[in-house]
């Protein structure tokens, strides 16, 4: 699942064969992309918002290259054995990088297609591969709980550390130097030394998914027990033992798997295994005014009526 970077669309992957953009103001359905029998399991928006990139598990495991306007299909990224759990661009937009359960990451030229770099990330599976805030390394994580960092023309091995639990996600904080790594505990540690500094969430809460906010002053995390909790790390950003939580989302009826904060700030979207999308403001309760559910929760569904019995958005 992921915000346009106008922070007007979002695109969400399912196990009903589909991802789906939707307008994130009115919920409204506004393009359909399939892969017939290929389950949706990762998606990106490039800078520019003109492209999408898609990962599927099933009978192609492919990466797939989208128009984001039309829906046109683009390129077909063919490479891995299994499913494709991660994609993302590089931040000028010329790179794709796809993570795999089949251990790999792979690098791809984003005007071609073809493949650059094929990357040992795991042991096992690779949950989450990204691009460093300069495009000049690429962090993968995965089942085997360990956190490493490439050169991103190379394909050289920078750094390994080991982190406590299985790595679901990855982010950069803006200056490049910081990371966190969503498991359970969420995690902040030095990028070029592999140094813990902090755990700012947890442990104990069943942390399936994390994402930082633009500013990089606030944490979501997606957990276990349905909800989705927003934290203040503060502008000092892991100076203090342990990050505040200062608002709790609940609506979700099963596990949340994935959380994303809109490129404005201004809202939080989560995906959950009970088929549903939720889009939420990400400020204080006393100040939402809008999208008021039967949860007494303010939030947008963007279950659309023919995929509430089939659909698990990611």
């Amino acid at each position: 699942m992921a915000f346009s970077p106008d922070s007007q669309r979002i695109i969400s992957a399912s196990e009903d064969h589909t991802a789906r953009l939707w307008n994130a103001t009115t919920g409204q359905q506004l393009l359909t992309l399939e892969v017939p029998g290929d389950d949706f399991l990762s998606v990106a928006f490039s800078a520019d918002g003109r492209r999408v990139l898609t990962g599927t598990r099933g009978a192609a495991n492919v990466a797939k290259l989208w128009e984001a306007d039309s829906g046109r299909e683009l390129l077909t990224l063919k490479g891995h054995k299994a499913g494709v759990l991660s994609v993302a661009f590089s931040p000028d937009g010329r790179r794709l990088l796809t993570g795999s359960s089949d251990g790999t990451a792979k690098l791809w030229d984003a005007a071609s297609g073809r493949e650059l770099l094929s990357l040992p990330a795991s042991k096992t599976q690779v949950r989450c591969a990204v691009f460093s805030p300069d495009g000049s390394r690429i962090a993968t994580g995965g089942e085997d709980a360990t956190v490493r960092l490439w050169n991103a023309v190379t394909g050289q091995k920078v750094l390994t550390f080991q982190d406590h639990d299985v790595v679901y996600s990855i982010a950069f904080l803006p200056d490049g130097q910081r990371m966190i790594t969503g498991g359970d505990p969420v995690t902040l540690w030095e990028a070029g030394t592999g140094r813990e500094l902090v755990a700012l969430v947890g442990p104990g809460g069943g942390l399936m998914s994390v994402a930082l906010s633009p500013d990089a002053h606030r944490v979501v995390t997606g957990s276990t027990d349905q909800s989705a909790k927003l934290w203040d790390v503060g502008s000092d950003f892991g100076t203090d033992n342990a990050a505040r939580e200062v608002l709790t989302l609940k609506g979700h009826t099963e596990v949340i798997d994935c959380v994303a904060f809109s490129p404005d700030g201004q809202r939080i979207a989560t995906g959950s295994r009970d088929r549903t999308v939720k889009v939420w403001e990400a400020a204080l309760p006393q100040q939402v005014t809008a999208w008021r559910n039967e949860e007494n929760s303010d939030a947008l569904d963007l279950r659309s009526v023919e995929n509430r019995a089939d659909e698990k958005a990611h």
